[in-house]
């Protein structure tokens, strides 16, 4: 007894002494990747020493919480999981995201999703069209339209014609969960059918996503079919599921096409490899193809009756020049990223797998080495492989783009998260007994207690993330997440304005400033049709702003300051500054040039 007490004091000594220079190493103004990796190790280390001298004061087994998971019955188990994700979800788009778009694709989605839900492919723009223009959305020939490719517009316009467009995300994450529950019961037992989910409920990077106006969890949705159905497809003669698994794939096509191929690319080689064994038929191939077709025939349709050239679409028809490649003219010319180099490209993927190392369970970025564990087992089989293949393919897909695109995270690698998280439990199941064995070398602890470490260790580091790692997030996401958040909206609404033009003073993409800029939180809230009971409009002056006075005669007219206006290089932004808003005009000042009296 007096060796055990001893040598649990000797645990809590250790890990108090790793997790304090941990802390400290964690404060130091010096950064370096190796430094943040040795931080990353000393924190690991001290939160096992801290299951061992837990493990060792508990009297019964953690484990036992398993049975409650397993026994239960799957469809309660899945119905209470998918409750707890929409639950969660949405309360991080209603109260972190204040249930708004904050990055400029989310309010081009918005907008588009707007348009279909009118009826409509495309708006007709009013003429004096430099008032409204914002980035990401076309207004040429008398077409007004997002950039974007259909599918999520199409979906989210279901939000908007029930008025609740925040509710769609966390909807389709929430069935993306049930998705990958069923493809981890199907590859590799009840086990990863359980787990995963569960991990999907605590893993920052899914919870914001889906709380997002973004188009990433429905592509993640339709991927995640597309795999589902592939794999049933193998083991089944029947038609239906090539068929399913040929719809999600087209489907998920036209919401983002680079990334749901370079997903499916190992899938679809095994499937040849699969048909030249004759393991399949030609009528999987056939019932595959041909929805496939399908919807790649409504993506040439809808680029030509947008841009008139189905080979053309809205994306490319923006902007020539943001594609695939390498060289001094690639990207969008107004973004310092335009033309950068291989080595930034480098950088960019670089930061993209630290933010999703972090990102994924909000747990220190050594512990996402666990997904290459099950290749180390005699256990591995192809579909580890084939999925490792698919997280690679979309991590050196994208040094093929010119910019990194972290926003609530790494979202470029968003599809990859059913991959990801399987390959998480999968490595998580393999460390547990060489761990047991390495209690037991090092710890004189009973074997009920080292049935303990491994999941005190996981509750340590769920601990970390929810105390840690997603309110820094939270913090992050709230505070005008790229420069848009709702104080204009608020304020109007205090000022209880009706039947008004509301002129916004903002920097301009086209012009290298505010990239965001504060336009954007006007914008979102005007109807394509400009019907609505306030129109948002850019400020470009008072004598221009007359023109689309006379246009609106009988309507009021407010102007809106957040002082400079957001306009700042580099996407910064100053925090705490004193919006304004007044209507106009004023009369000790007269018509013309009276904002510049204004401080």
């Amino acid at each position: 007894m007096r060796v055990n007490f001893n040598s649990r004091i000797i645990n809590l000594l250790i890990a108090s002494a790793a997790l304090s220079v941990a802390f400290k190493i964690s404060t130091l103004s010096a950064d370096s990747f190796l430094l943040r990796r040795l931080n990353d190790l000393i924190f690991l280390t001290g939160l096992f020493f801290l299951s061992l001298f837990t493990a060792a004061s508990l009297s019964f087994d953690l484990r036992s919480i398993n049975k409650i998971i397993f026994e239960a019955g799957y469809k309660k188990f899945i119905s209470i999981v998918l409750l707890l994700a929409i639950i969660l979800t949405s309360f991080l788009s209603l109260f972190i995201l204040d249930k708004i778009p904050h990055i400029q694709d989310e309010i081009a989605y918005l907008f588009q999703a707007k348009i279909f839900s009118i009826g409509n492919l495309y708006a007709t723009p009013h003429k004096l069209k430099e008032f409204f223009d914002y980035e990401f959305v076309i207004n040429n020939n008398g077409k007004w339209y997002g950039k974007y490719f259909f599918g999520f517009p199409l979906l989210l316009s279901l939000g908007v014609i029930i008025g609740y467009p925040w509710i769609i995300n966390p909807l389709i994450g929430a069935i993306s969960i049930f998705v990958i529950s069923l493809i981890g019961r199907d590859l590799f037992g009840k086990e990863t059918e359980r787990f995963t989910p569960l991990l999907c409920l605590v893993s920052p990077f899914y919870l914001f996503m889906c709380a997002t106006y973004l188009s990433h969890p429905s592509a993640l949705l339709f991927s995640s079919i597309f795999i589902l159905y592939f794999i049933k497809s193998l083991k089944s003669n029947s038609w239906k599921y090539p068929l399913f698994s040929g719809l999600a794939l087209g489907f998920g096509f036209n919401i983002r096409p680079y990334d749901s191929l370079l997903i499916a690319l190992p899938f679809l080689f095994y499937g040849i490899v699969s048909l030249i064994q004759k393991k399949i038929g030609i009528k999987h191939l056939f019932f595959f193809v041909l929805p496939t077709l399908f919807f790649l025939s409504l993506l040439l349709s809808y680029n030509f009756f947008l841009t008139g050239d189905a080979f053309l679409t809205p994306f490319n028809k923006y902007c020539p020049d943001d594609r695939l490649g390498f060289g001094k003219n690639i990207g969008l010319p107004y973004l310092k990223e335009y033309g950068q180099s291989f080595f930034a490209r480098l950088v960019n993927t670089k930061n993209n797998l630290q933010h999703i190392s972090q990102g994924l369970l909000g747990w220190p970025v050594l512990t996402s080495s666990l997904i290459f564990i099950p290749f180390f087992s005699k256990t591995r089989n192809r579909w580890d492989w084939i999925f490792l293949t698919s997280f690679l393919l979309i991590v050196f897909g994208y040094v093929l783009y010119y910019i990194d695109g972290i926003a609530f995270g790494a979202r470029y690698y968003f599809q990859t998260l059913p991959i990801l998280l399987i390959l998480m439990v999968r490595g998580i199941s393999f460390i547990d007994e060489p761990l047991k064995k390495l209690v037991h070398k090092i710890s004189s602890i009973s074997p009920s207690s080292a049935n303990n470490v491994l999941p005190l260790l996981i509750f340590f580091l769920l601990l970390r993330s929810a105390v840690a790692y997603i309110p820094e997030r939270a913090e992050e996401y709230k505070n005008r997440y790229w420069n848009i958040d709702s104080v204009l909206e608020n304020m109007v609404k205090k000022a209880n304005i009706h039947n008004a033009v509301v002129f916004i003073k903002s920097g301009n993409f086209k012009k290298q400033e505010a990239a965001p800029n504060y336009y954007g939180a006007g914008f979102f809230l005007n109807s394509p049709k400009l019907d609505t009971d306030i129109i948002y409009a850019r400020d470009l002056g008072d004598e221009k702003n007359e023109e689309l006075m006379k246009e609106f005669p009988r309507r009021k007219f407010y102007r809106f300051i957040y002082y400079n206006s957001l306009i700042t290089d580099e996407r910064a932004y100053t925090l705490n500054l004193k919006p304004v808003l007044y209507e106009f005009p004023k009369p000790e000042l007269g018509q013309r040039n009276f904002f510049y009296h204004i401080p």
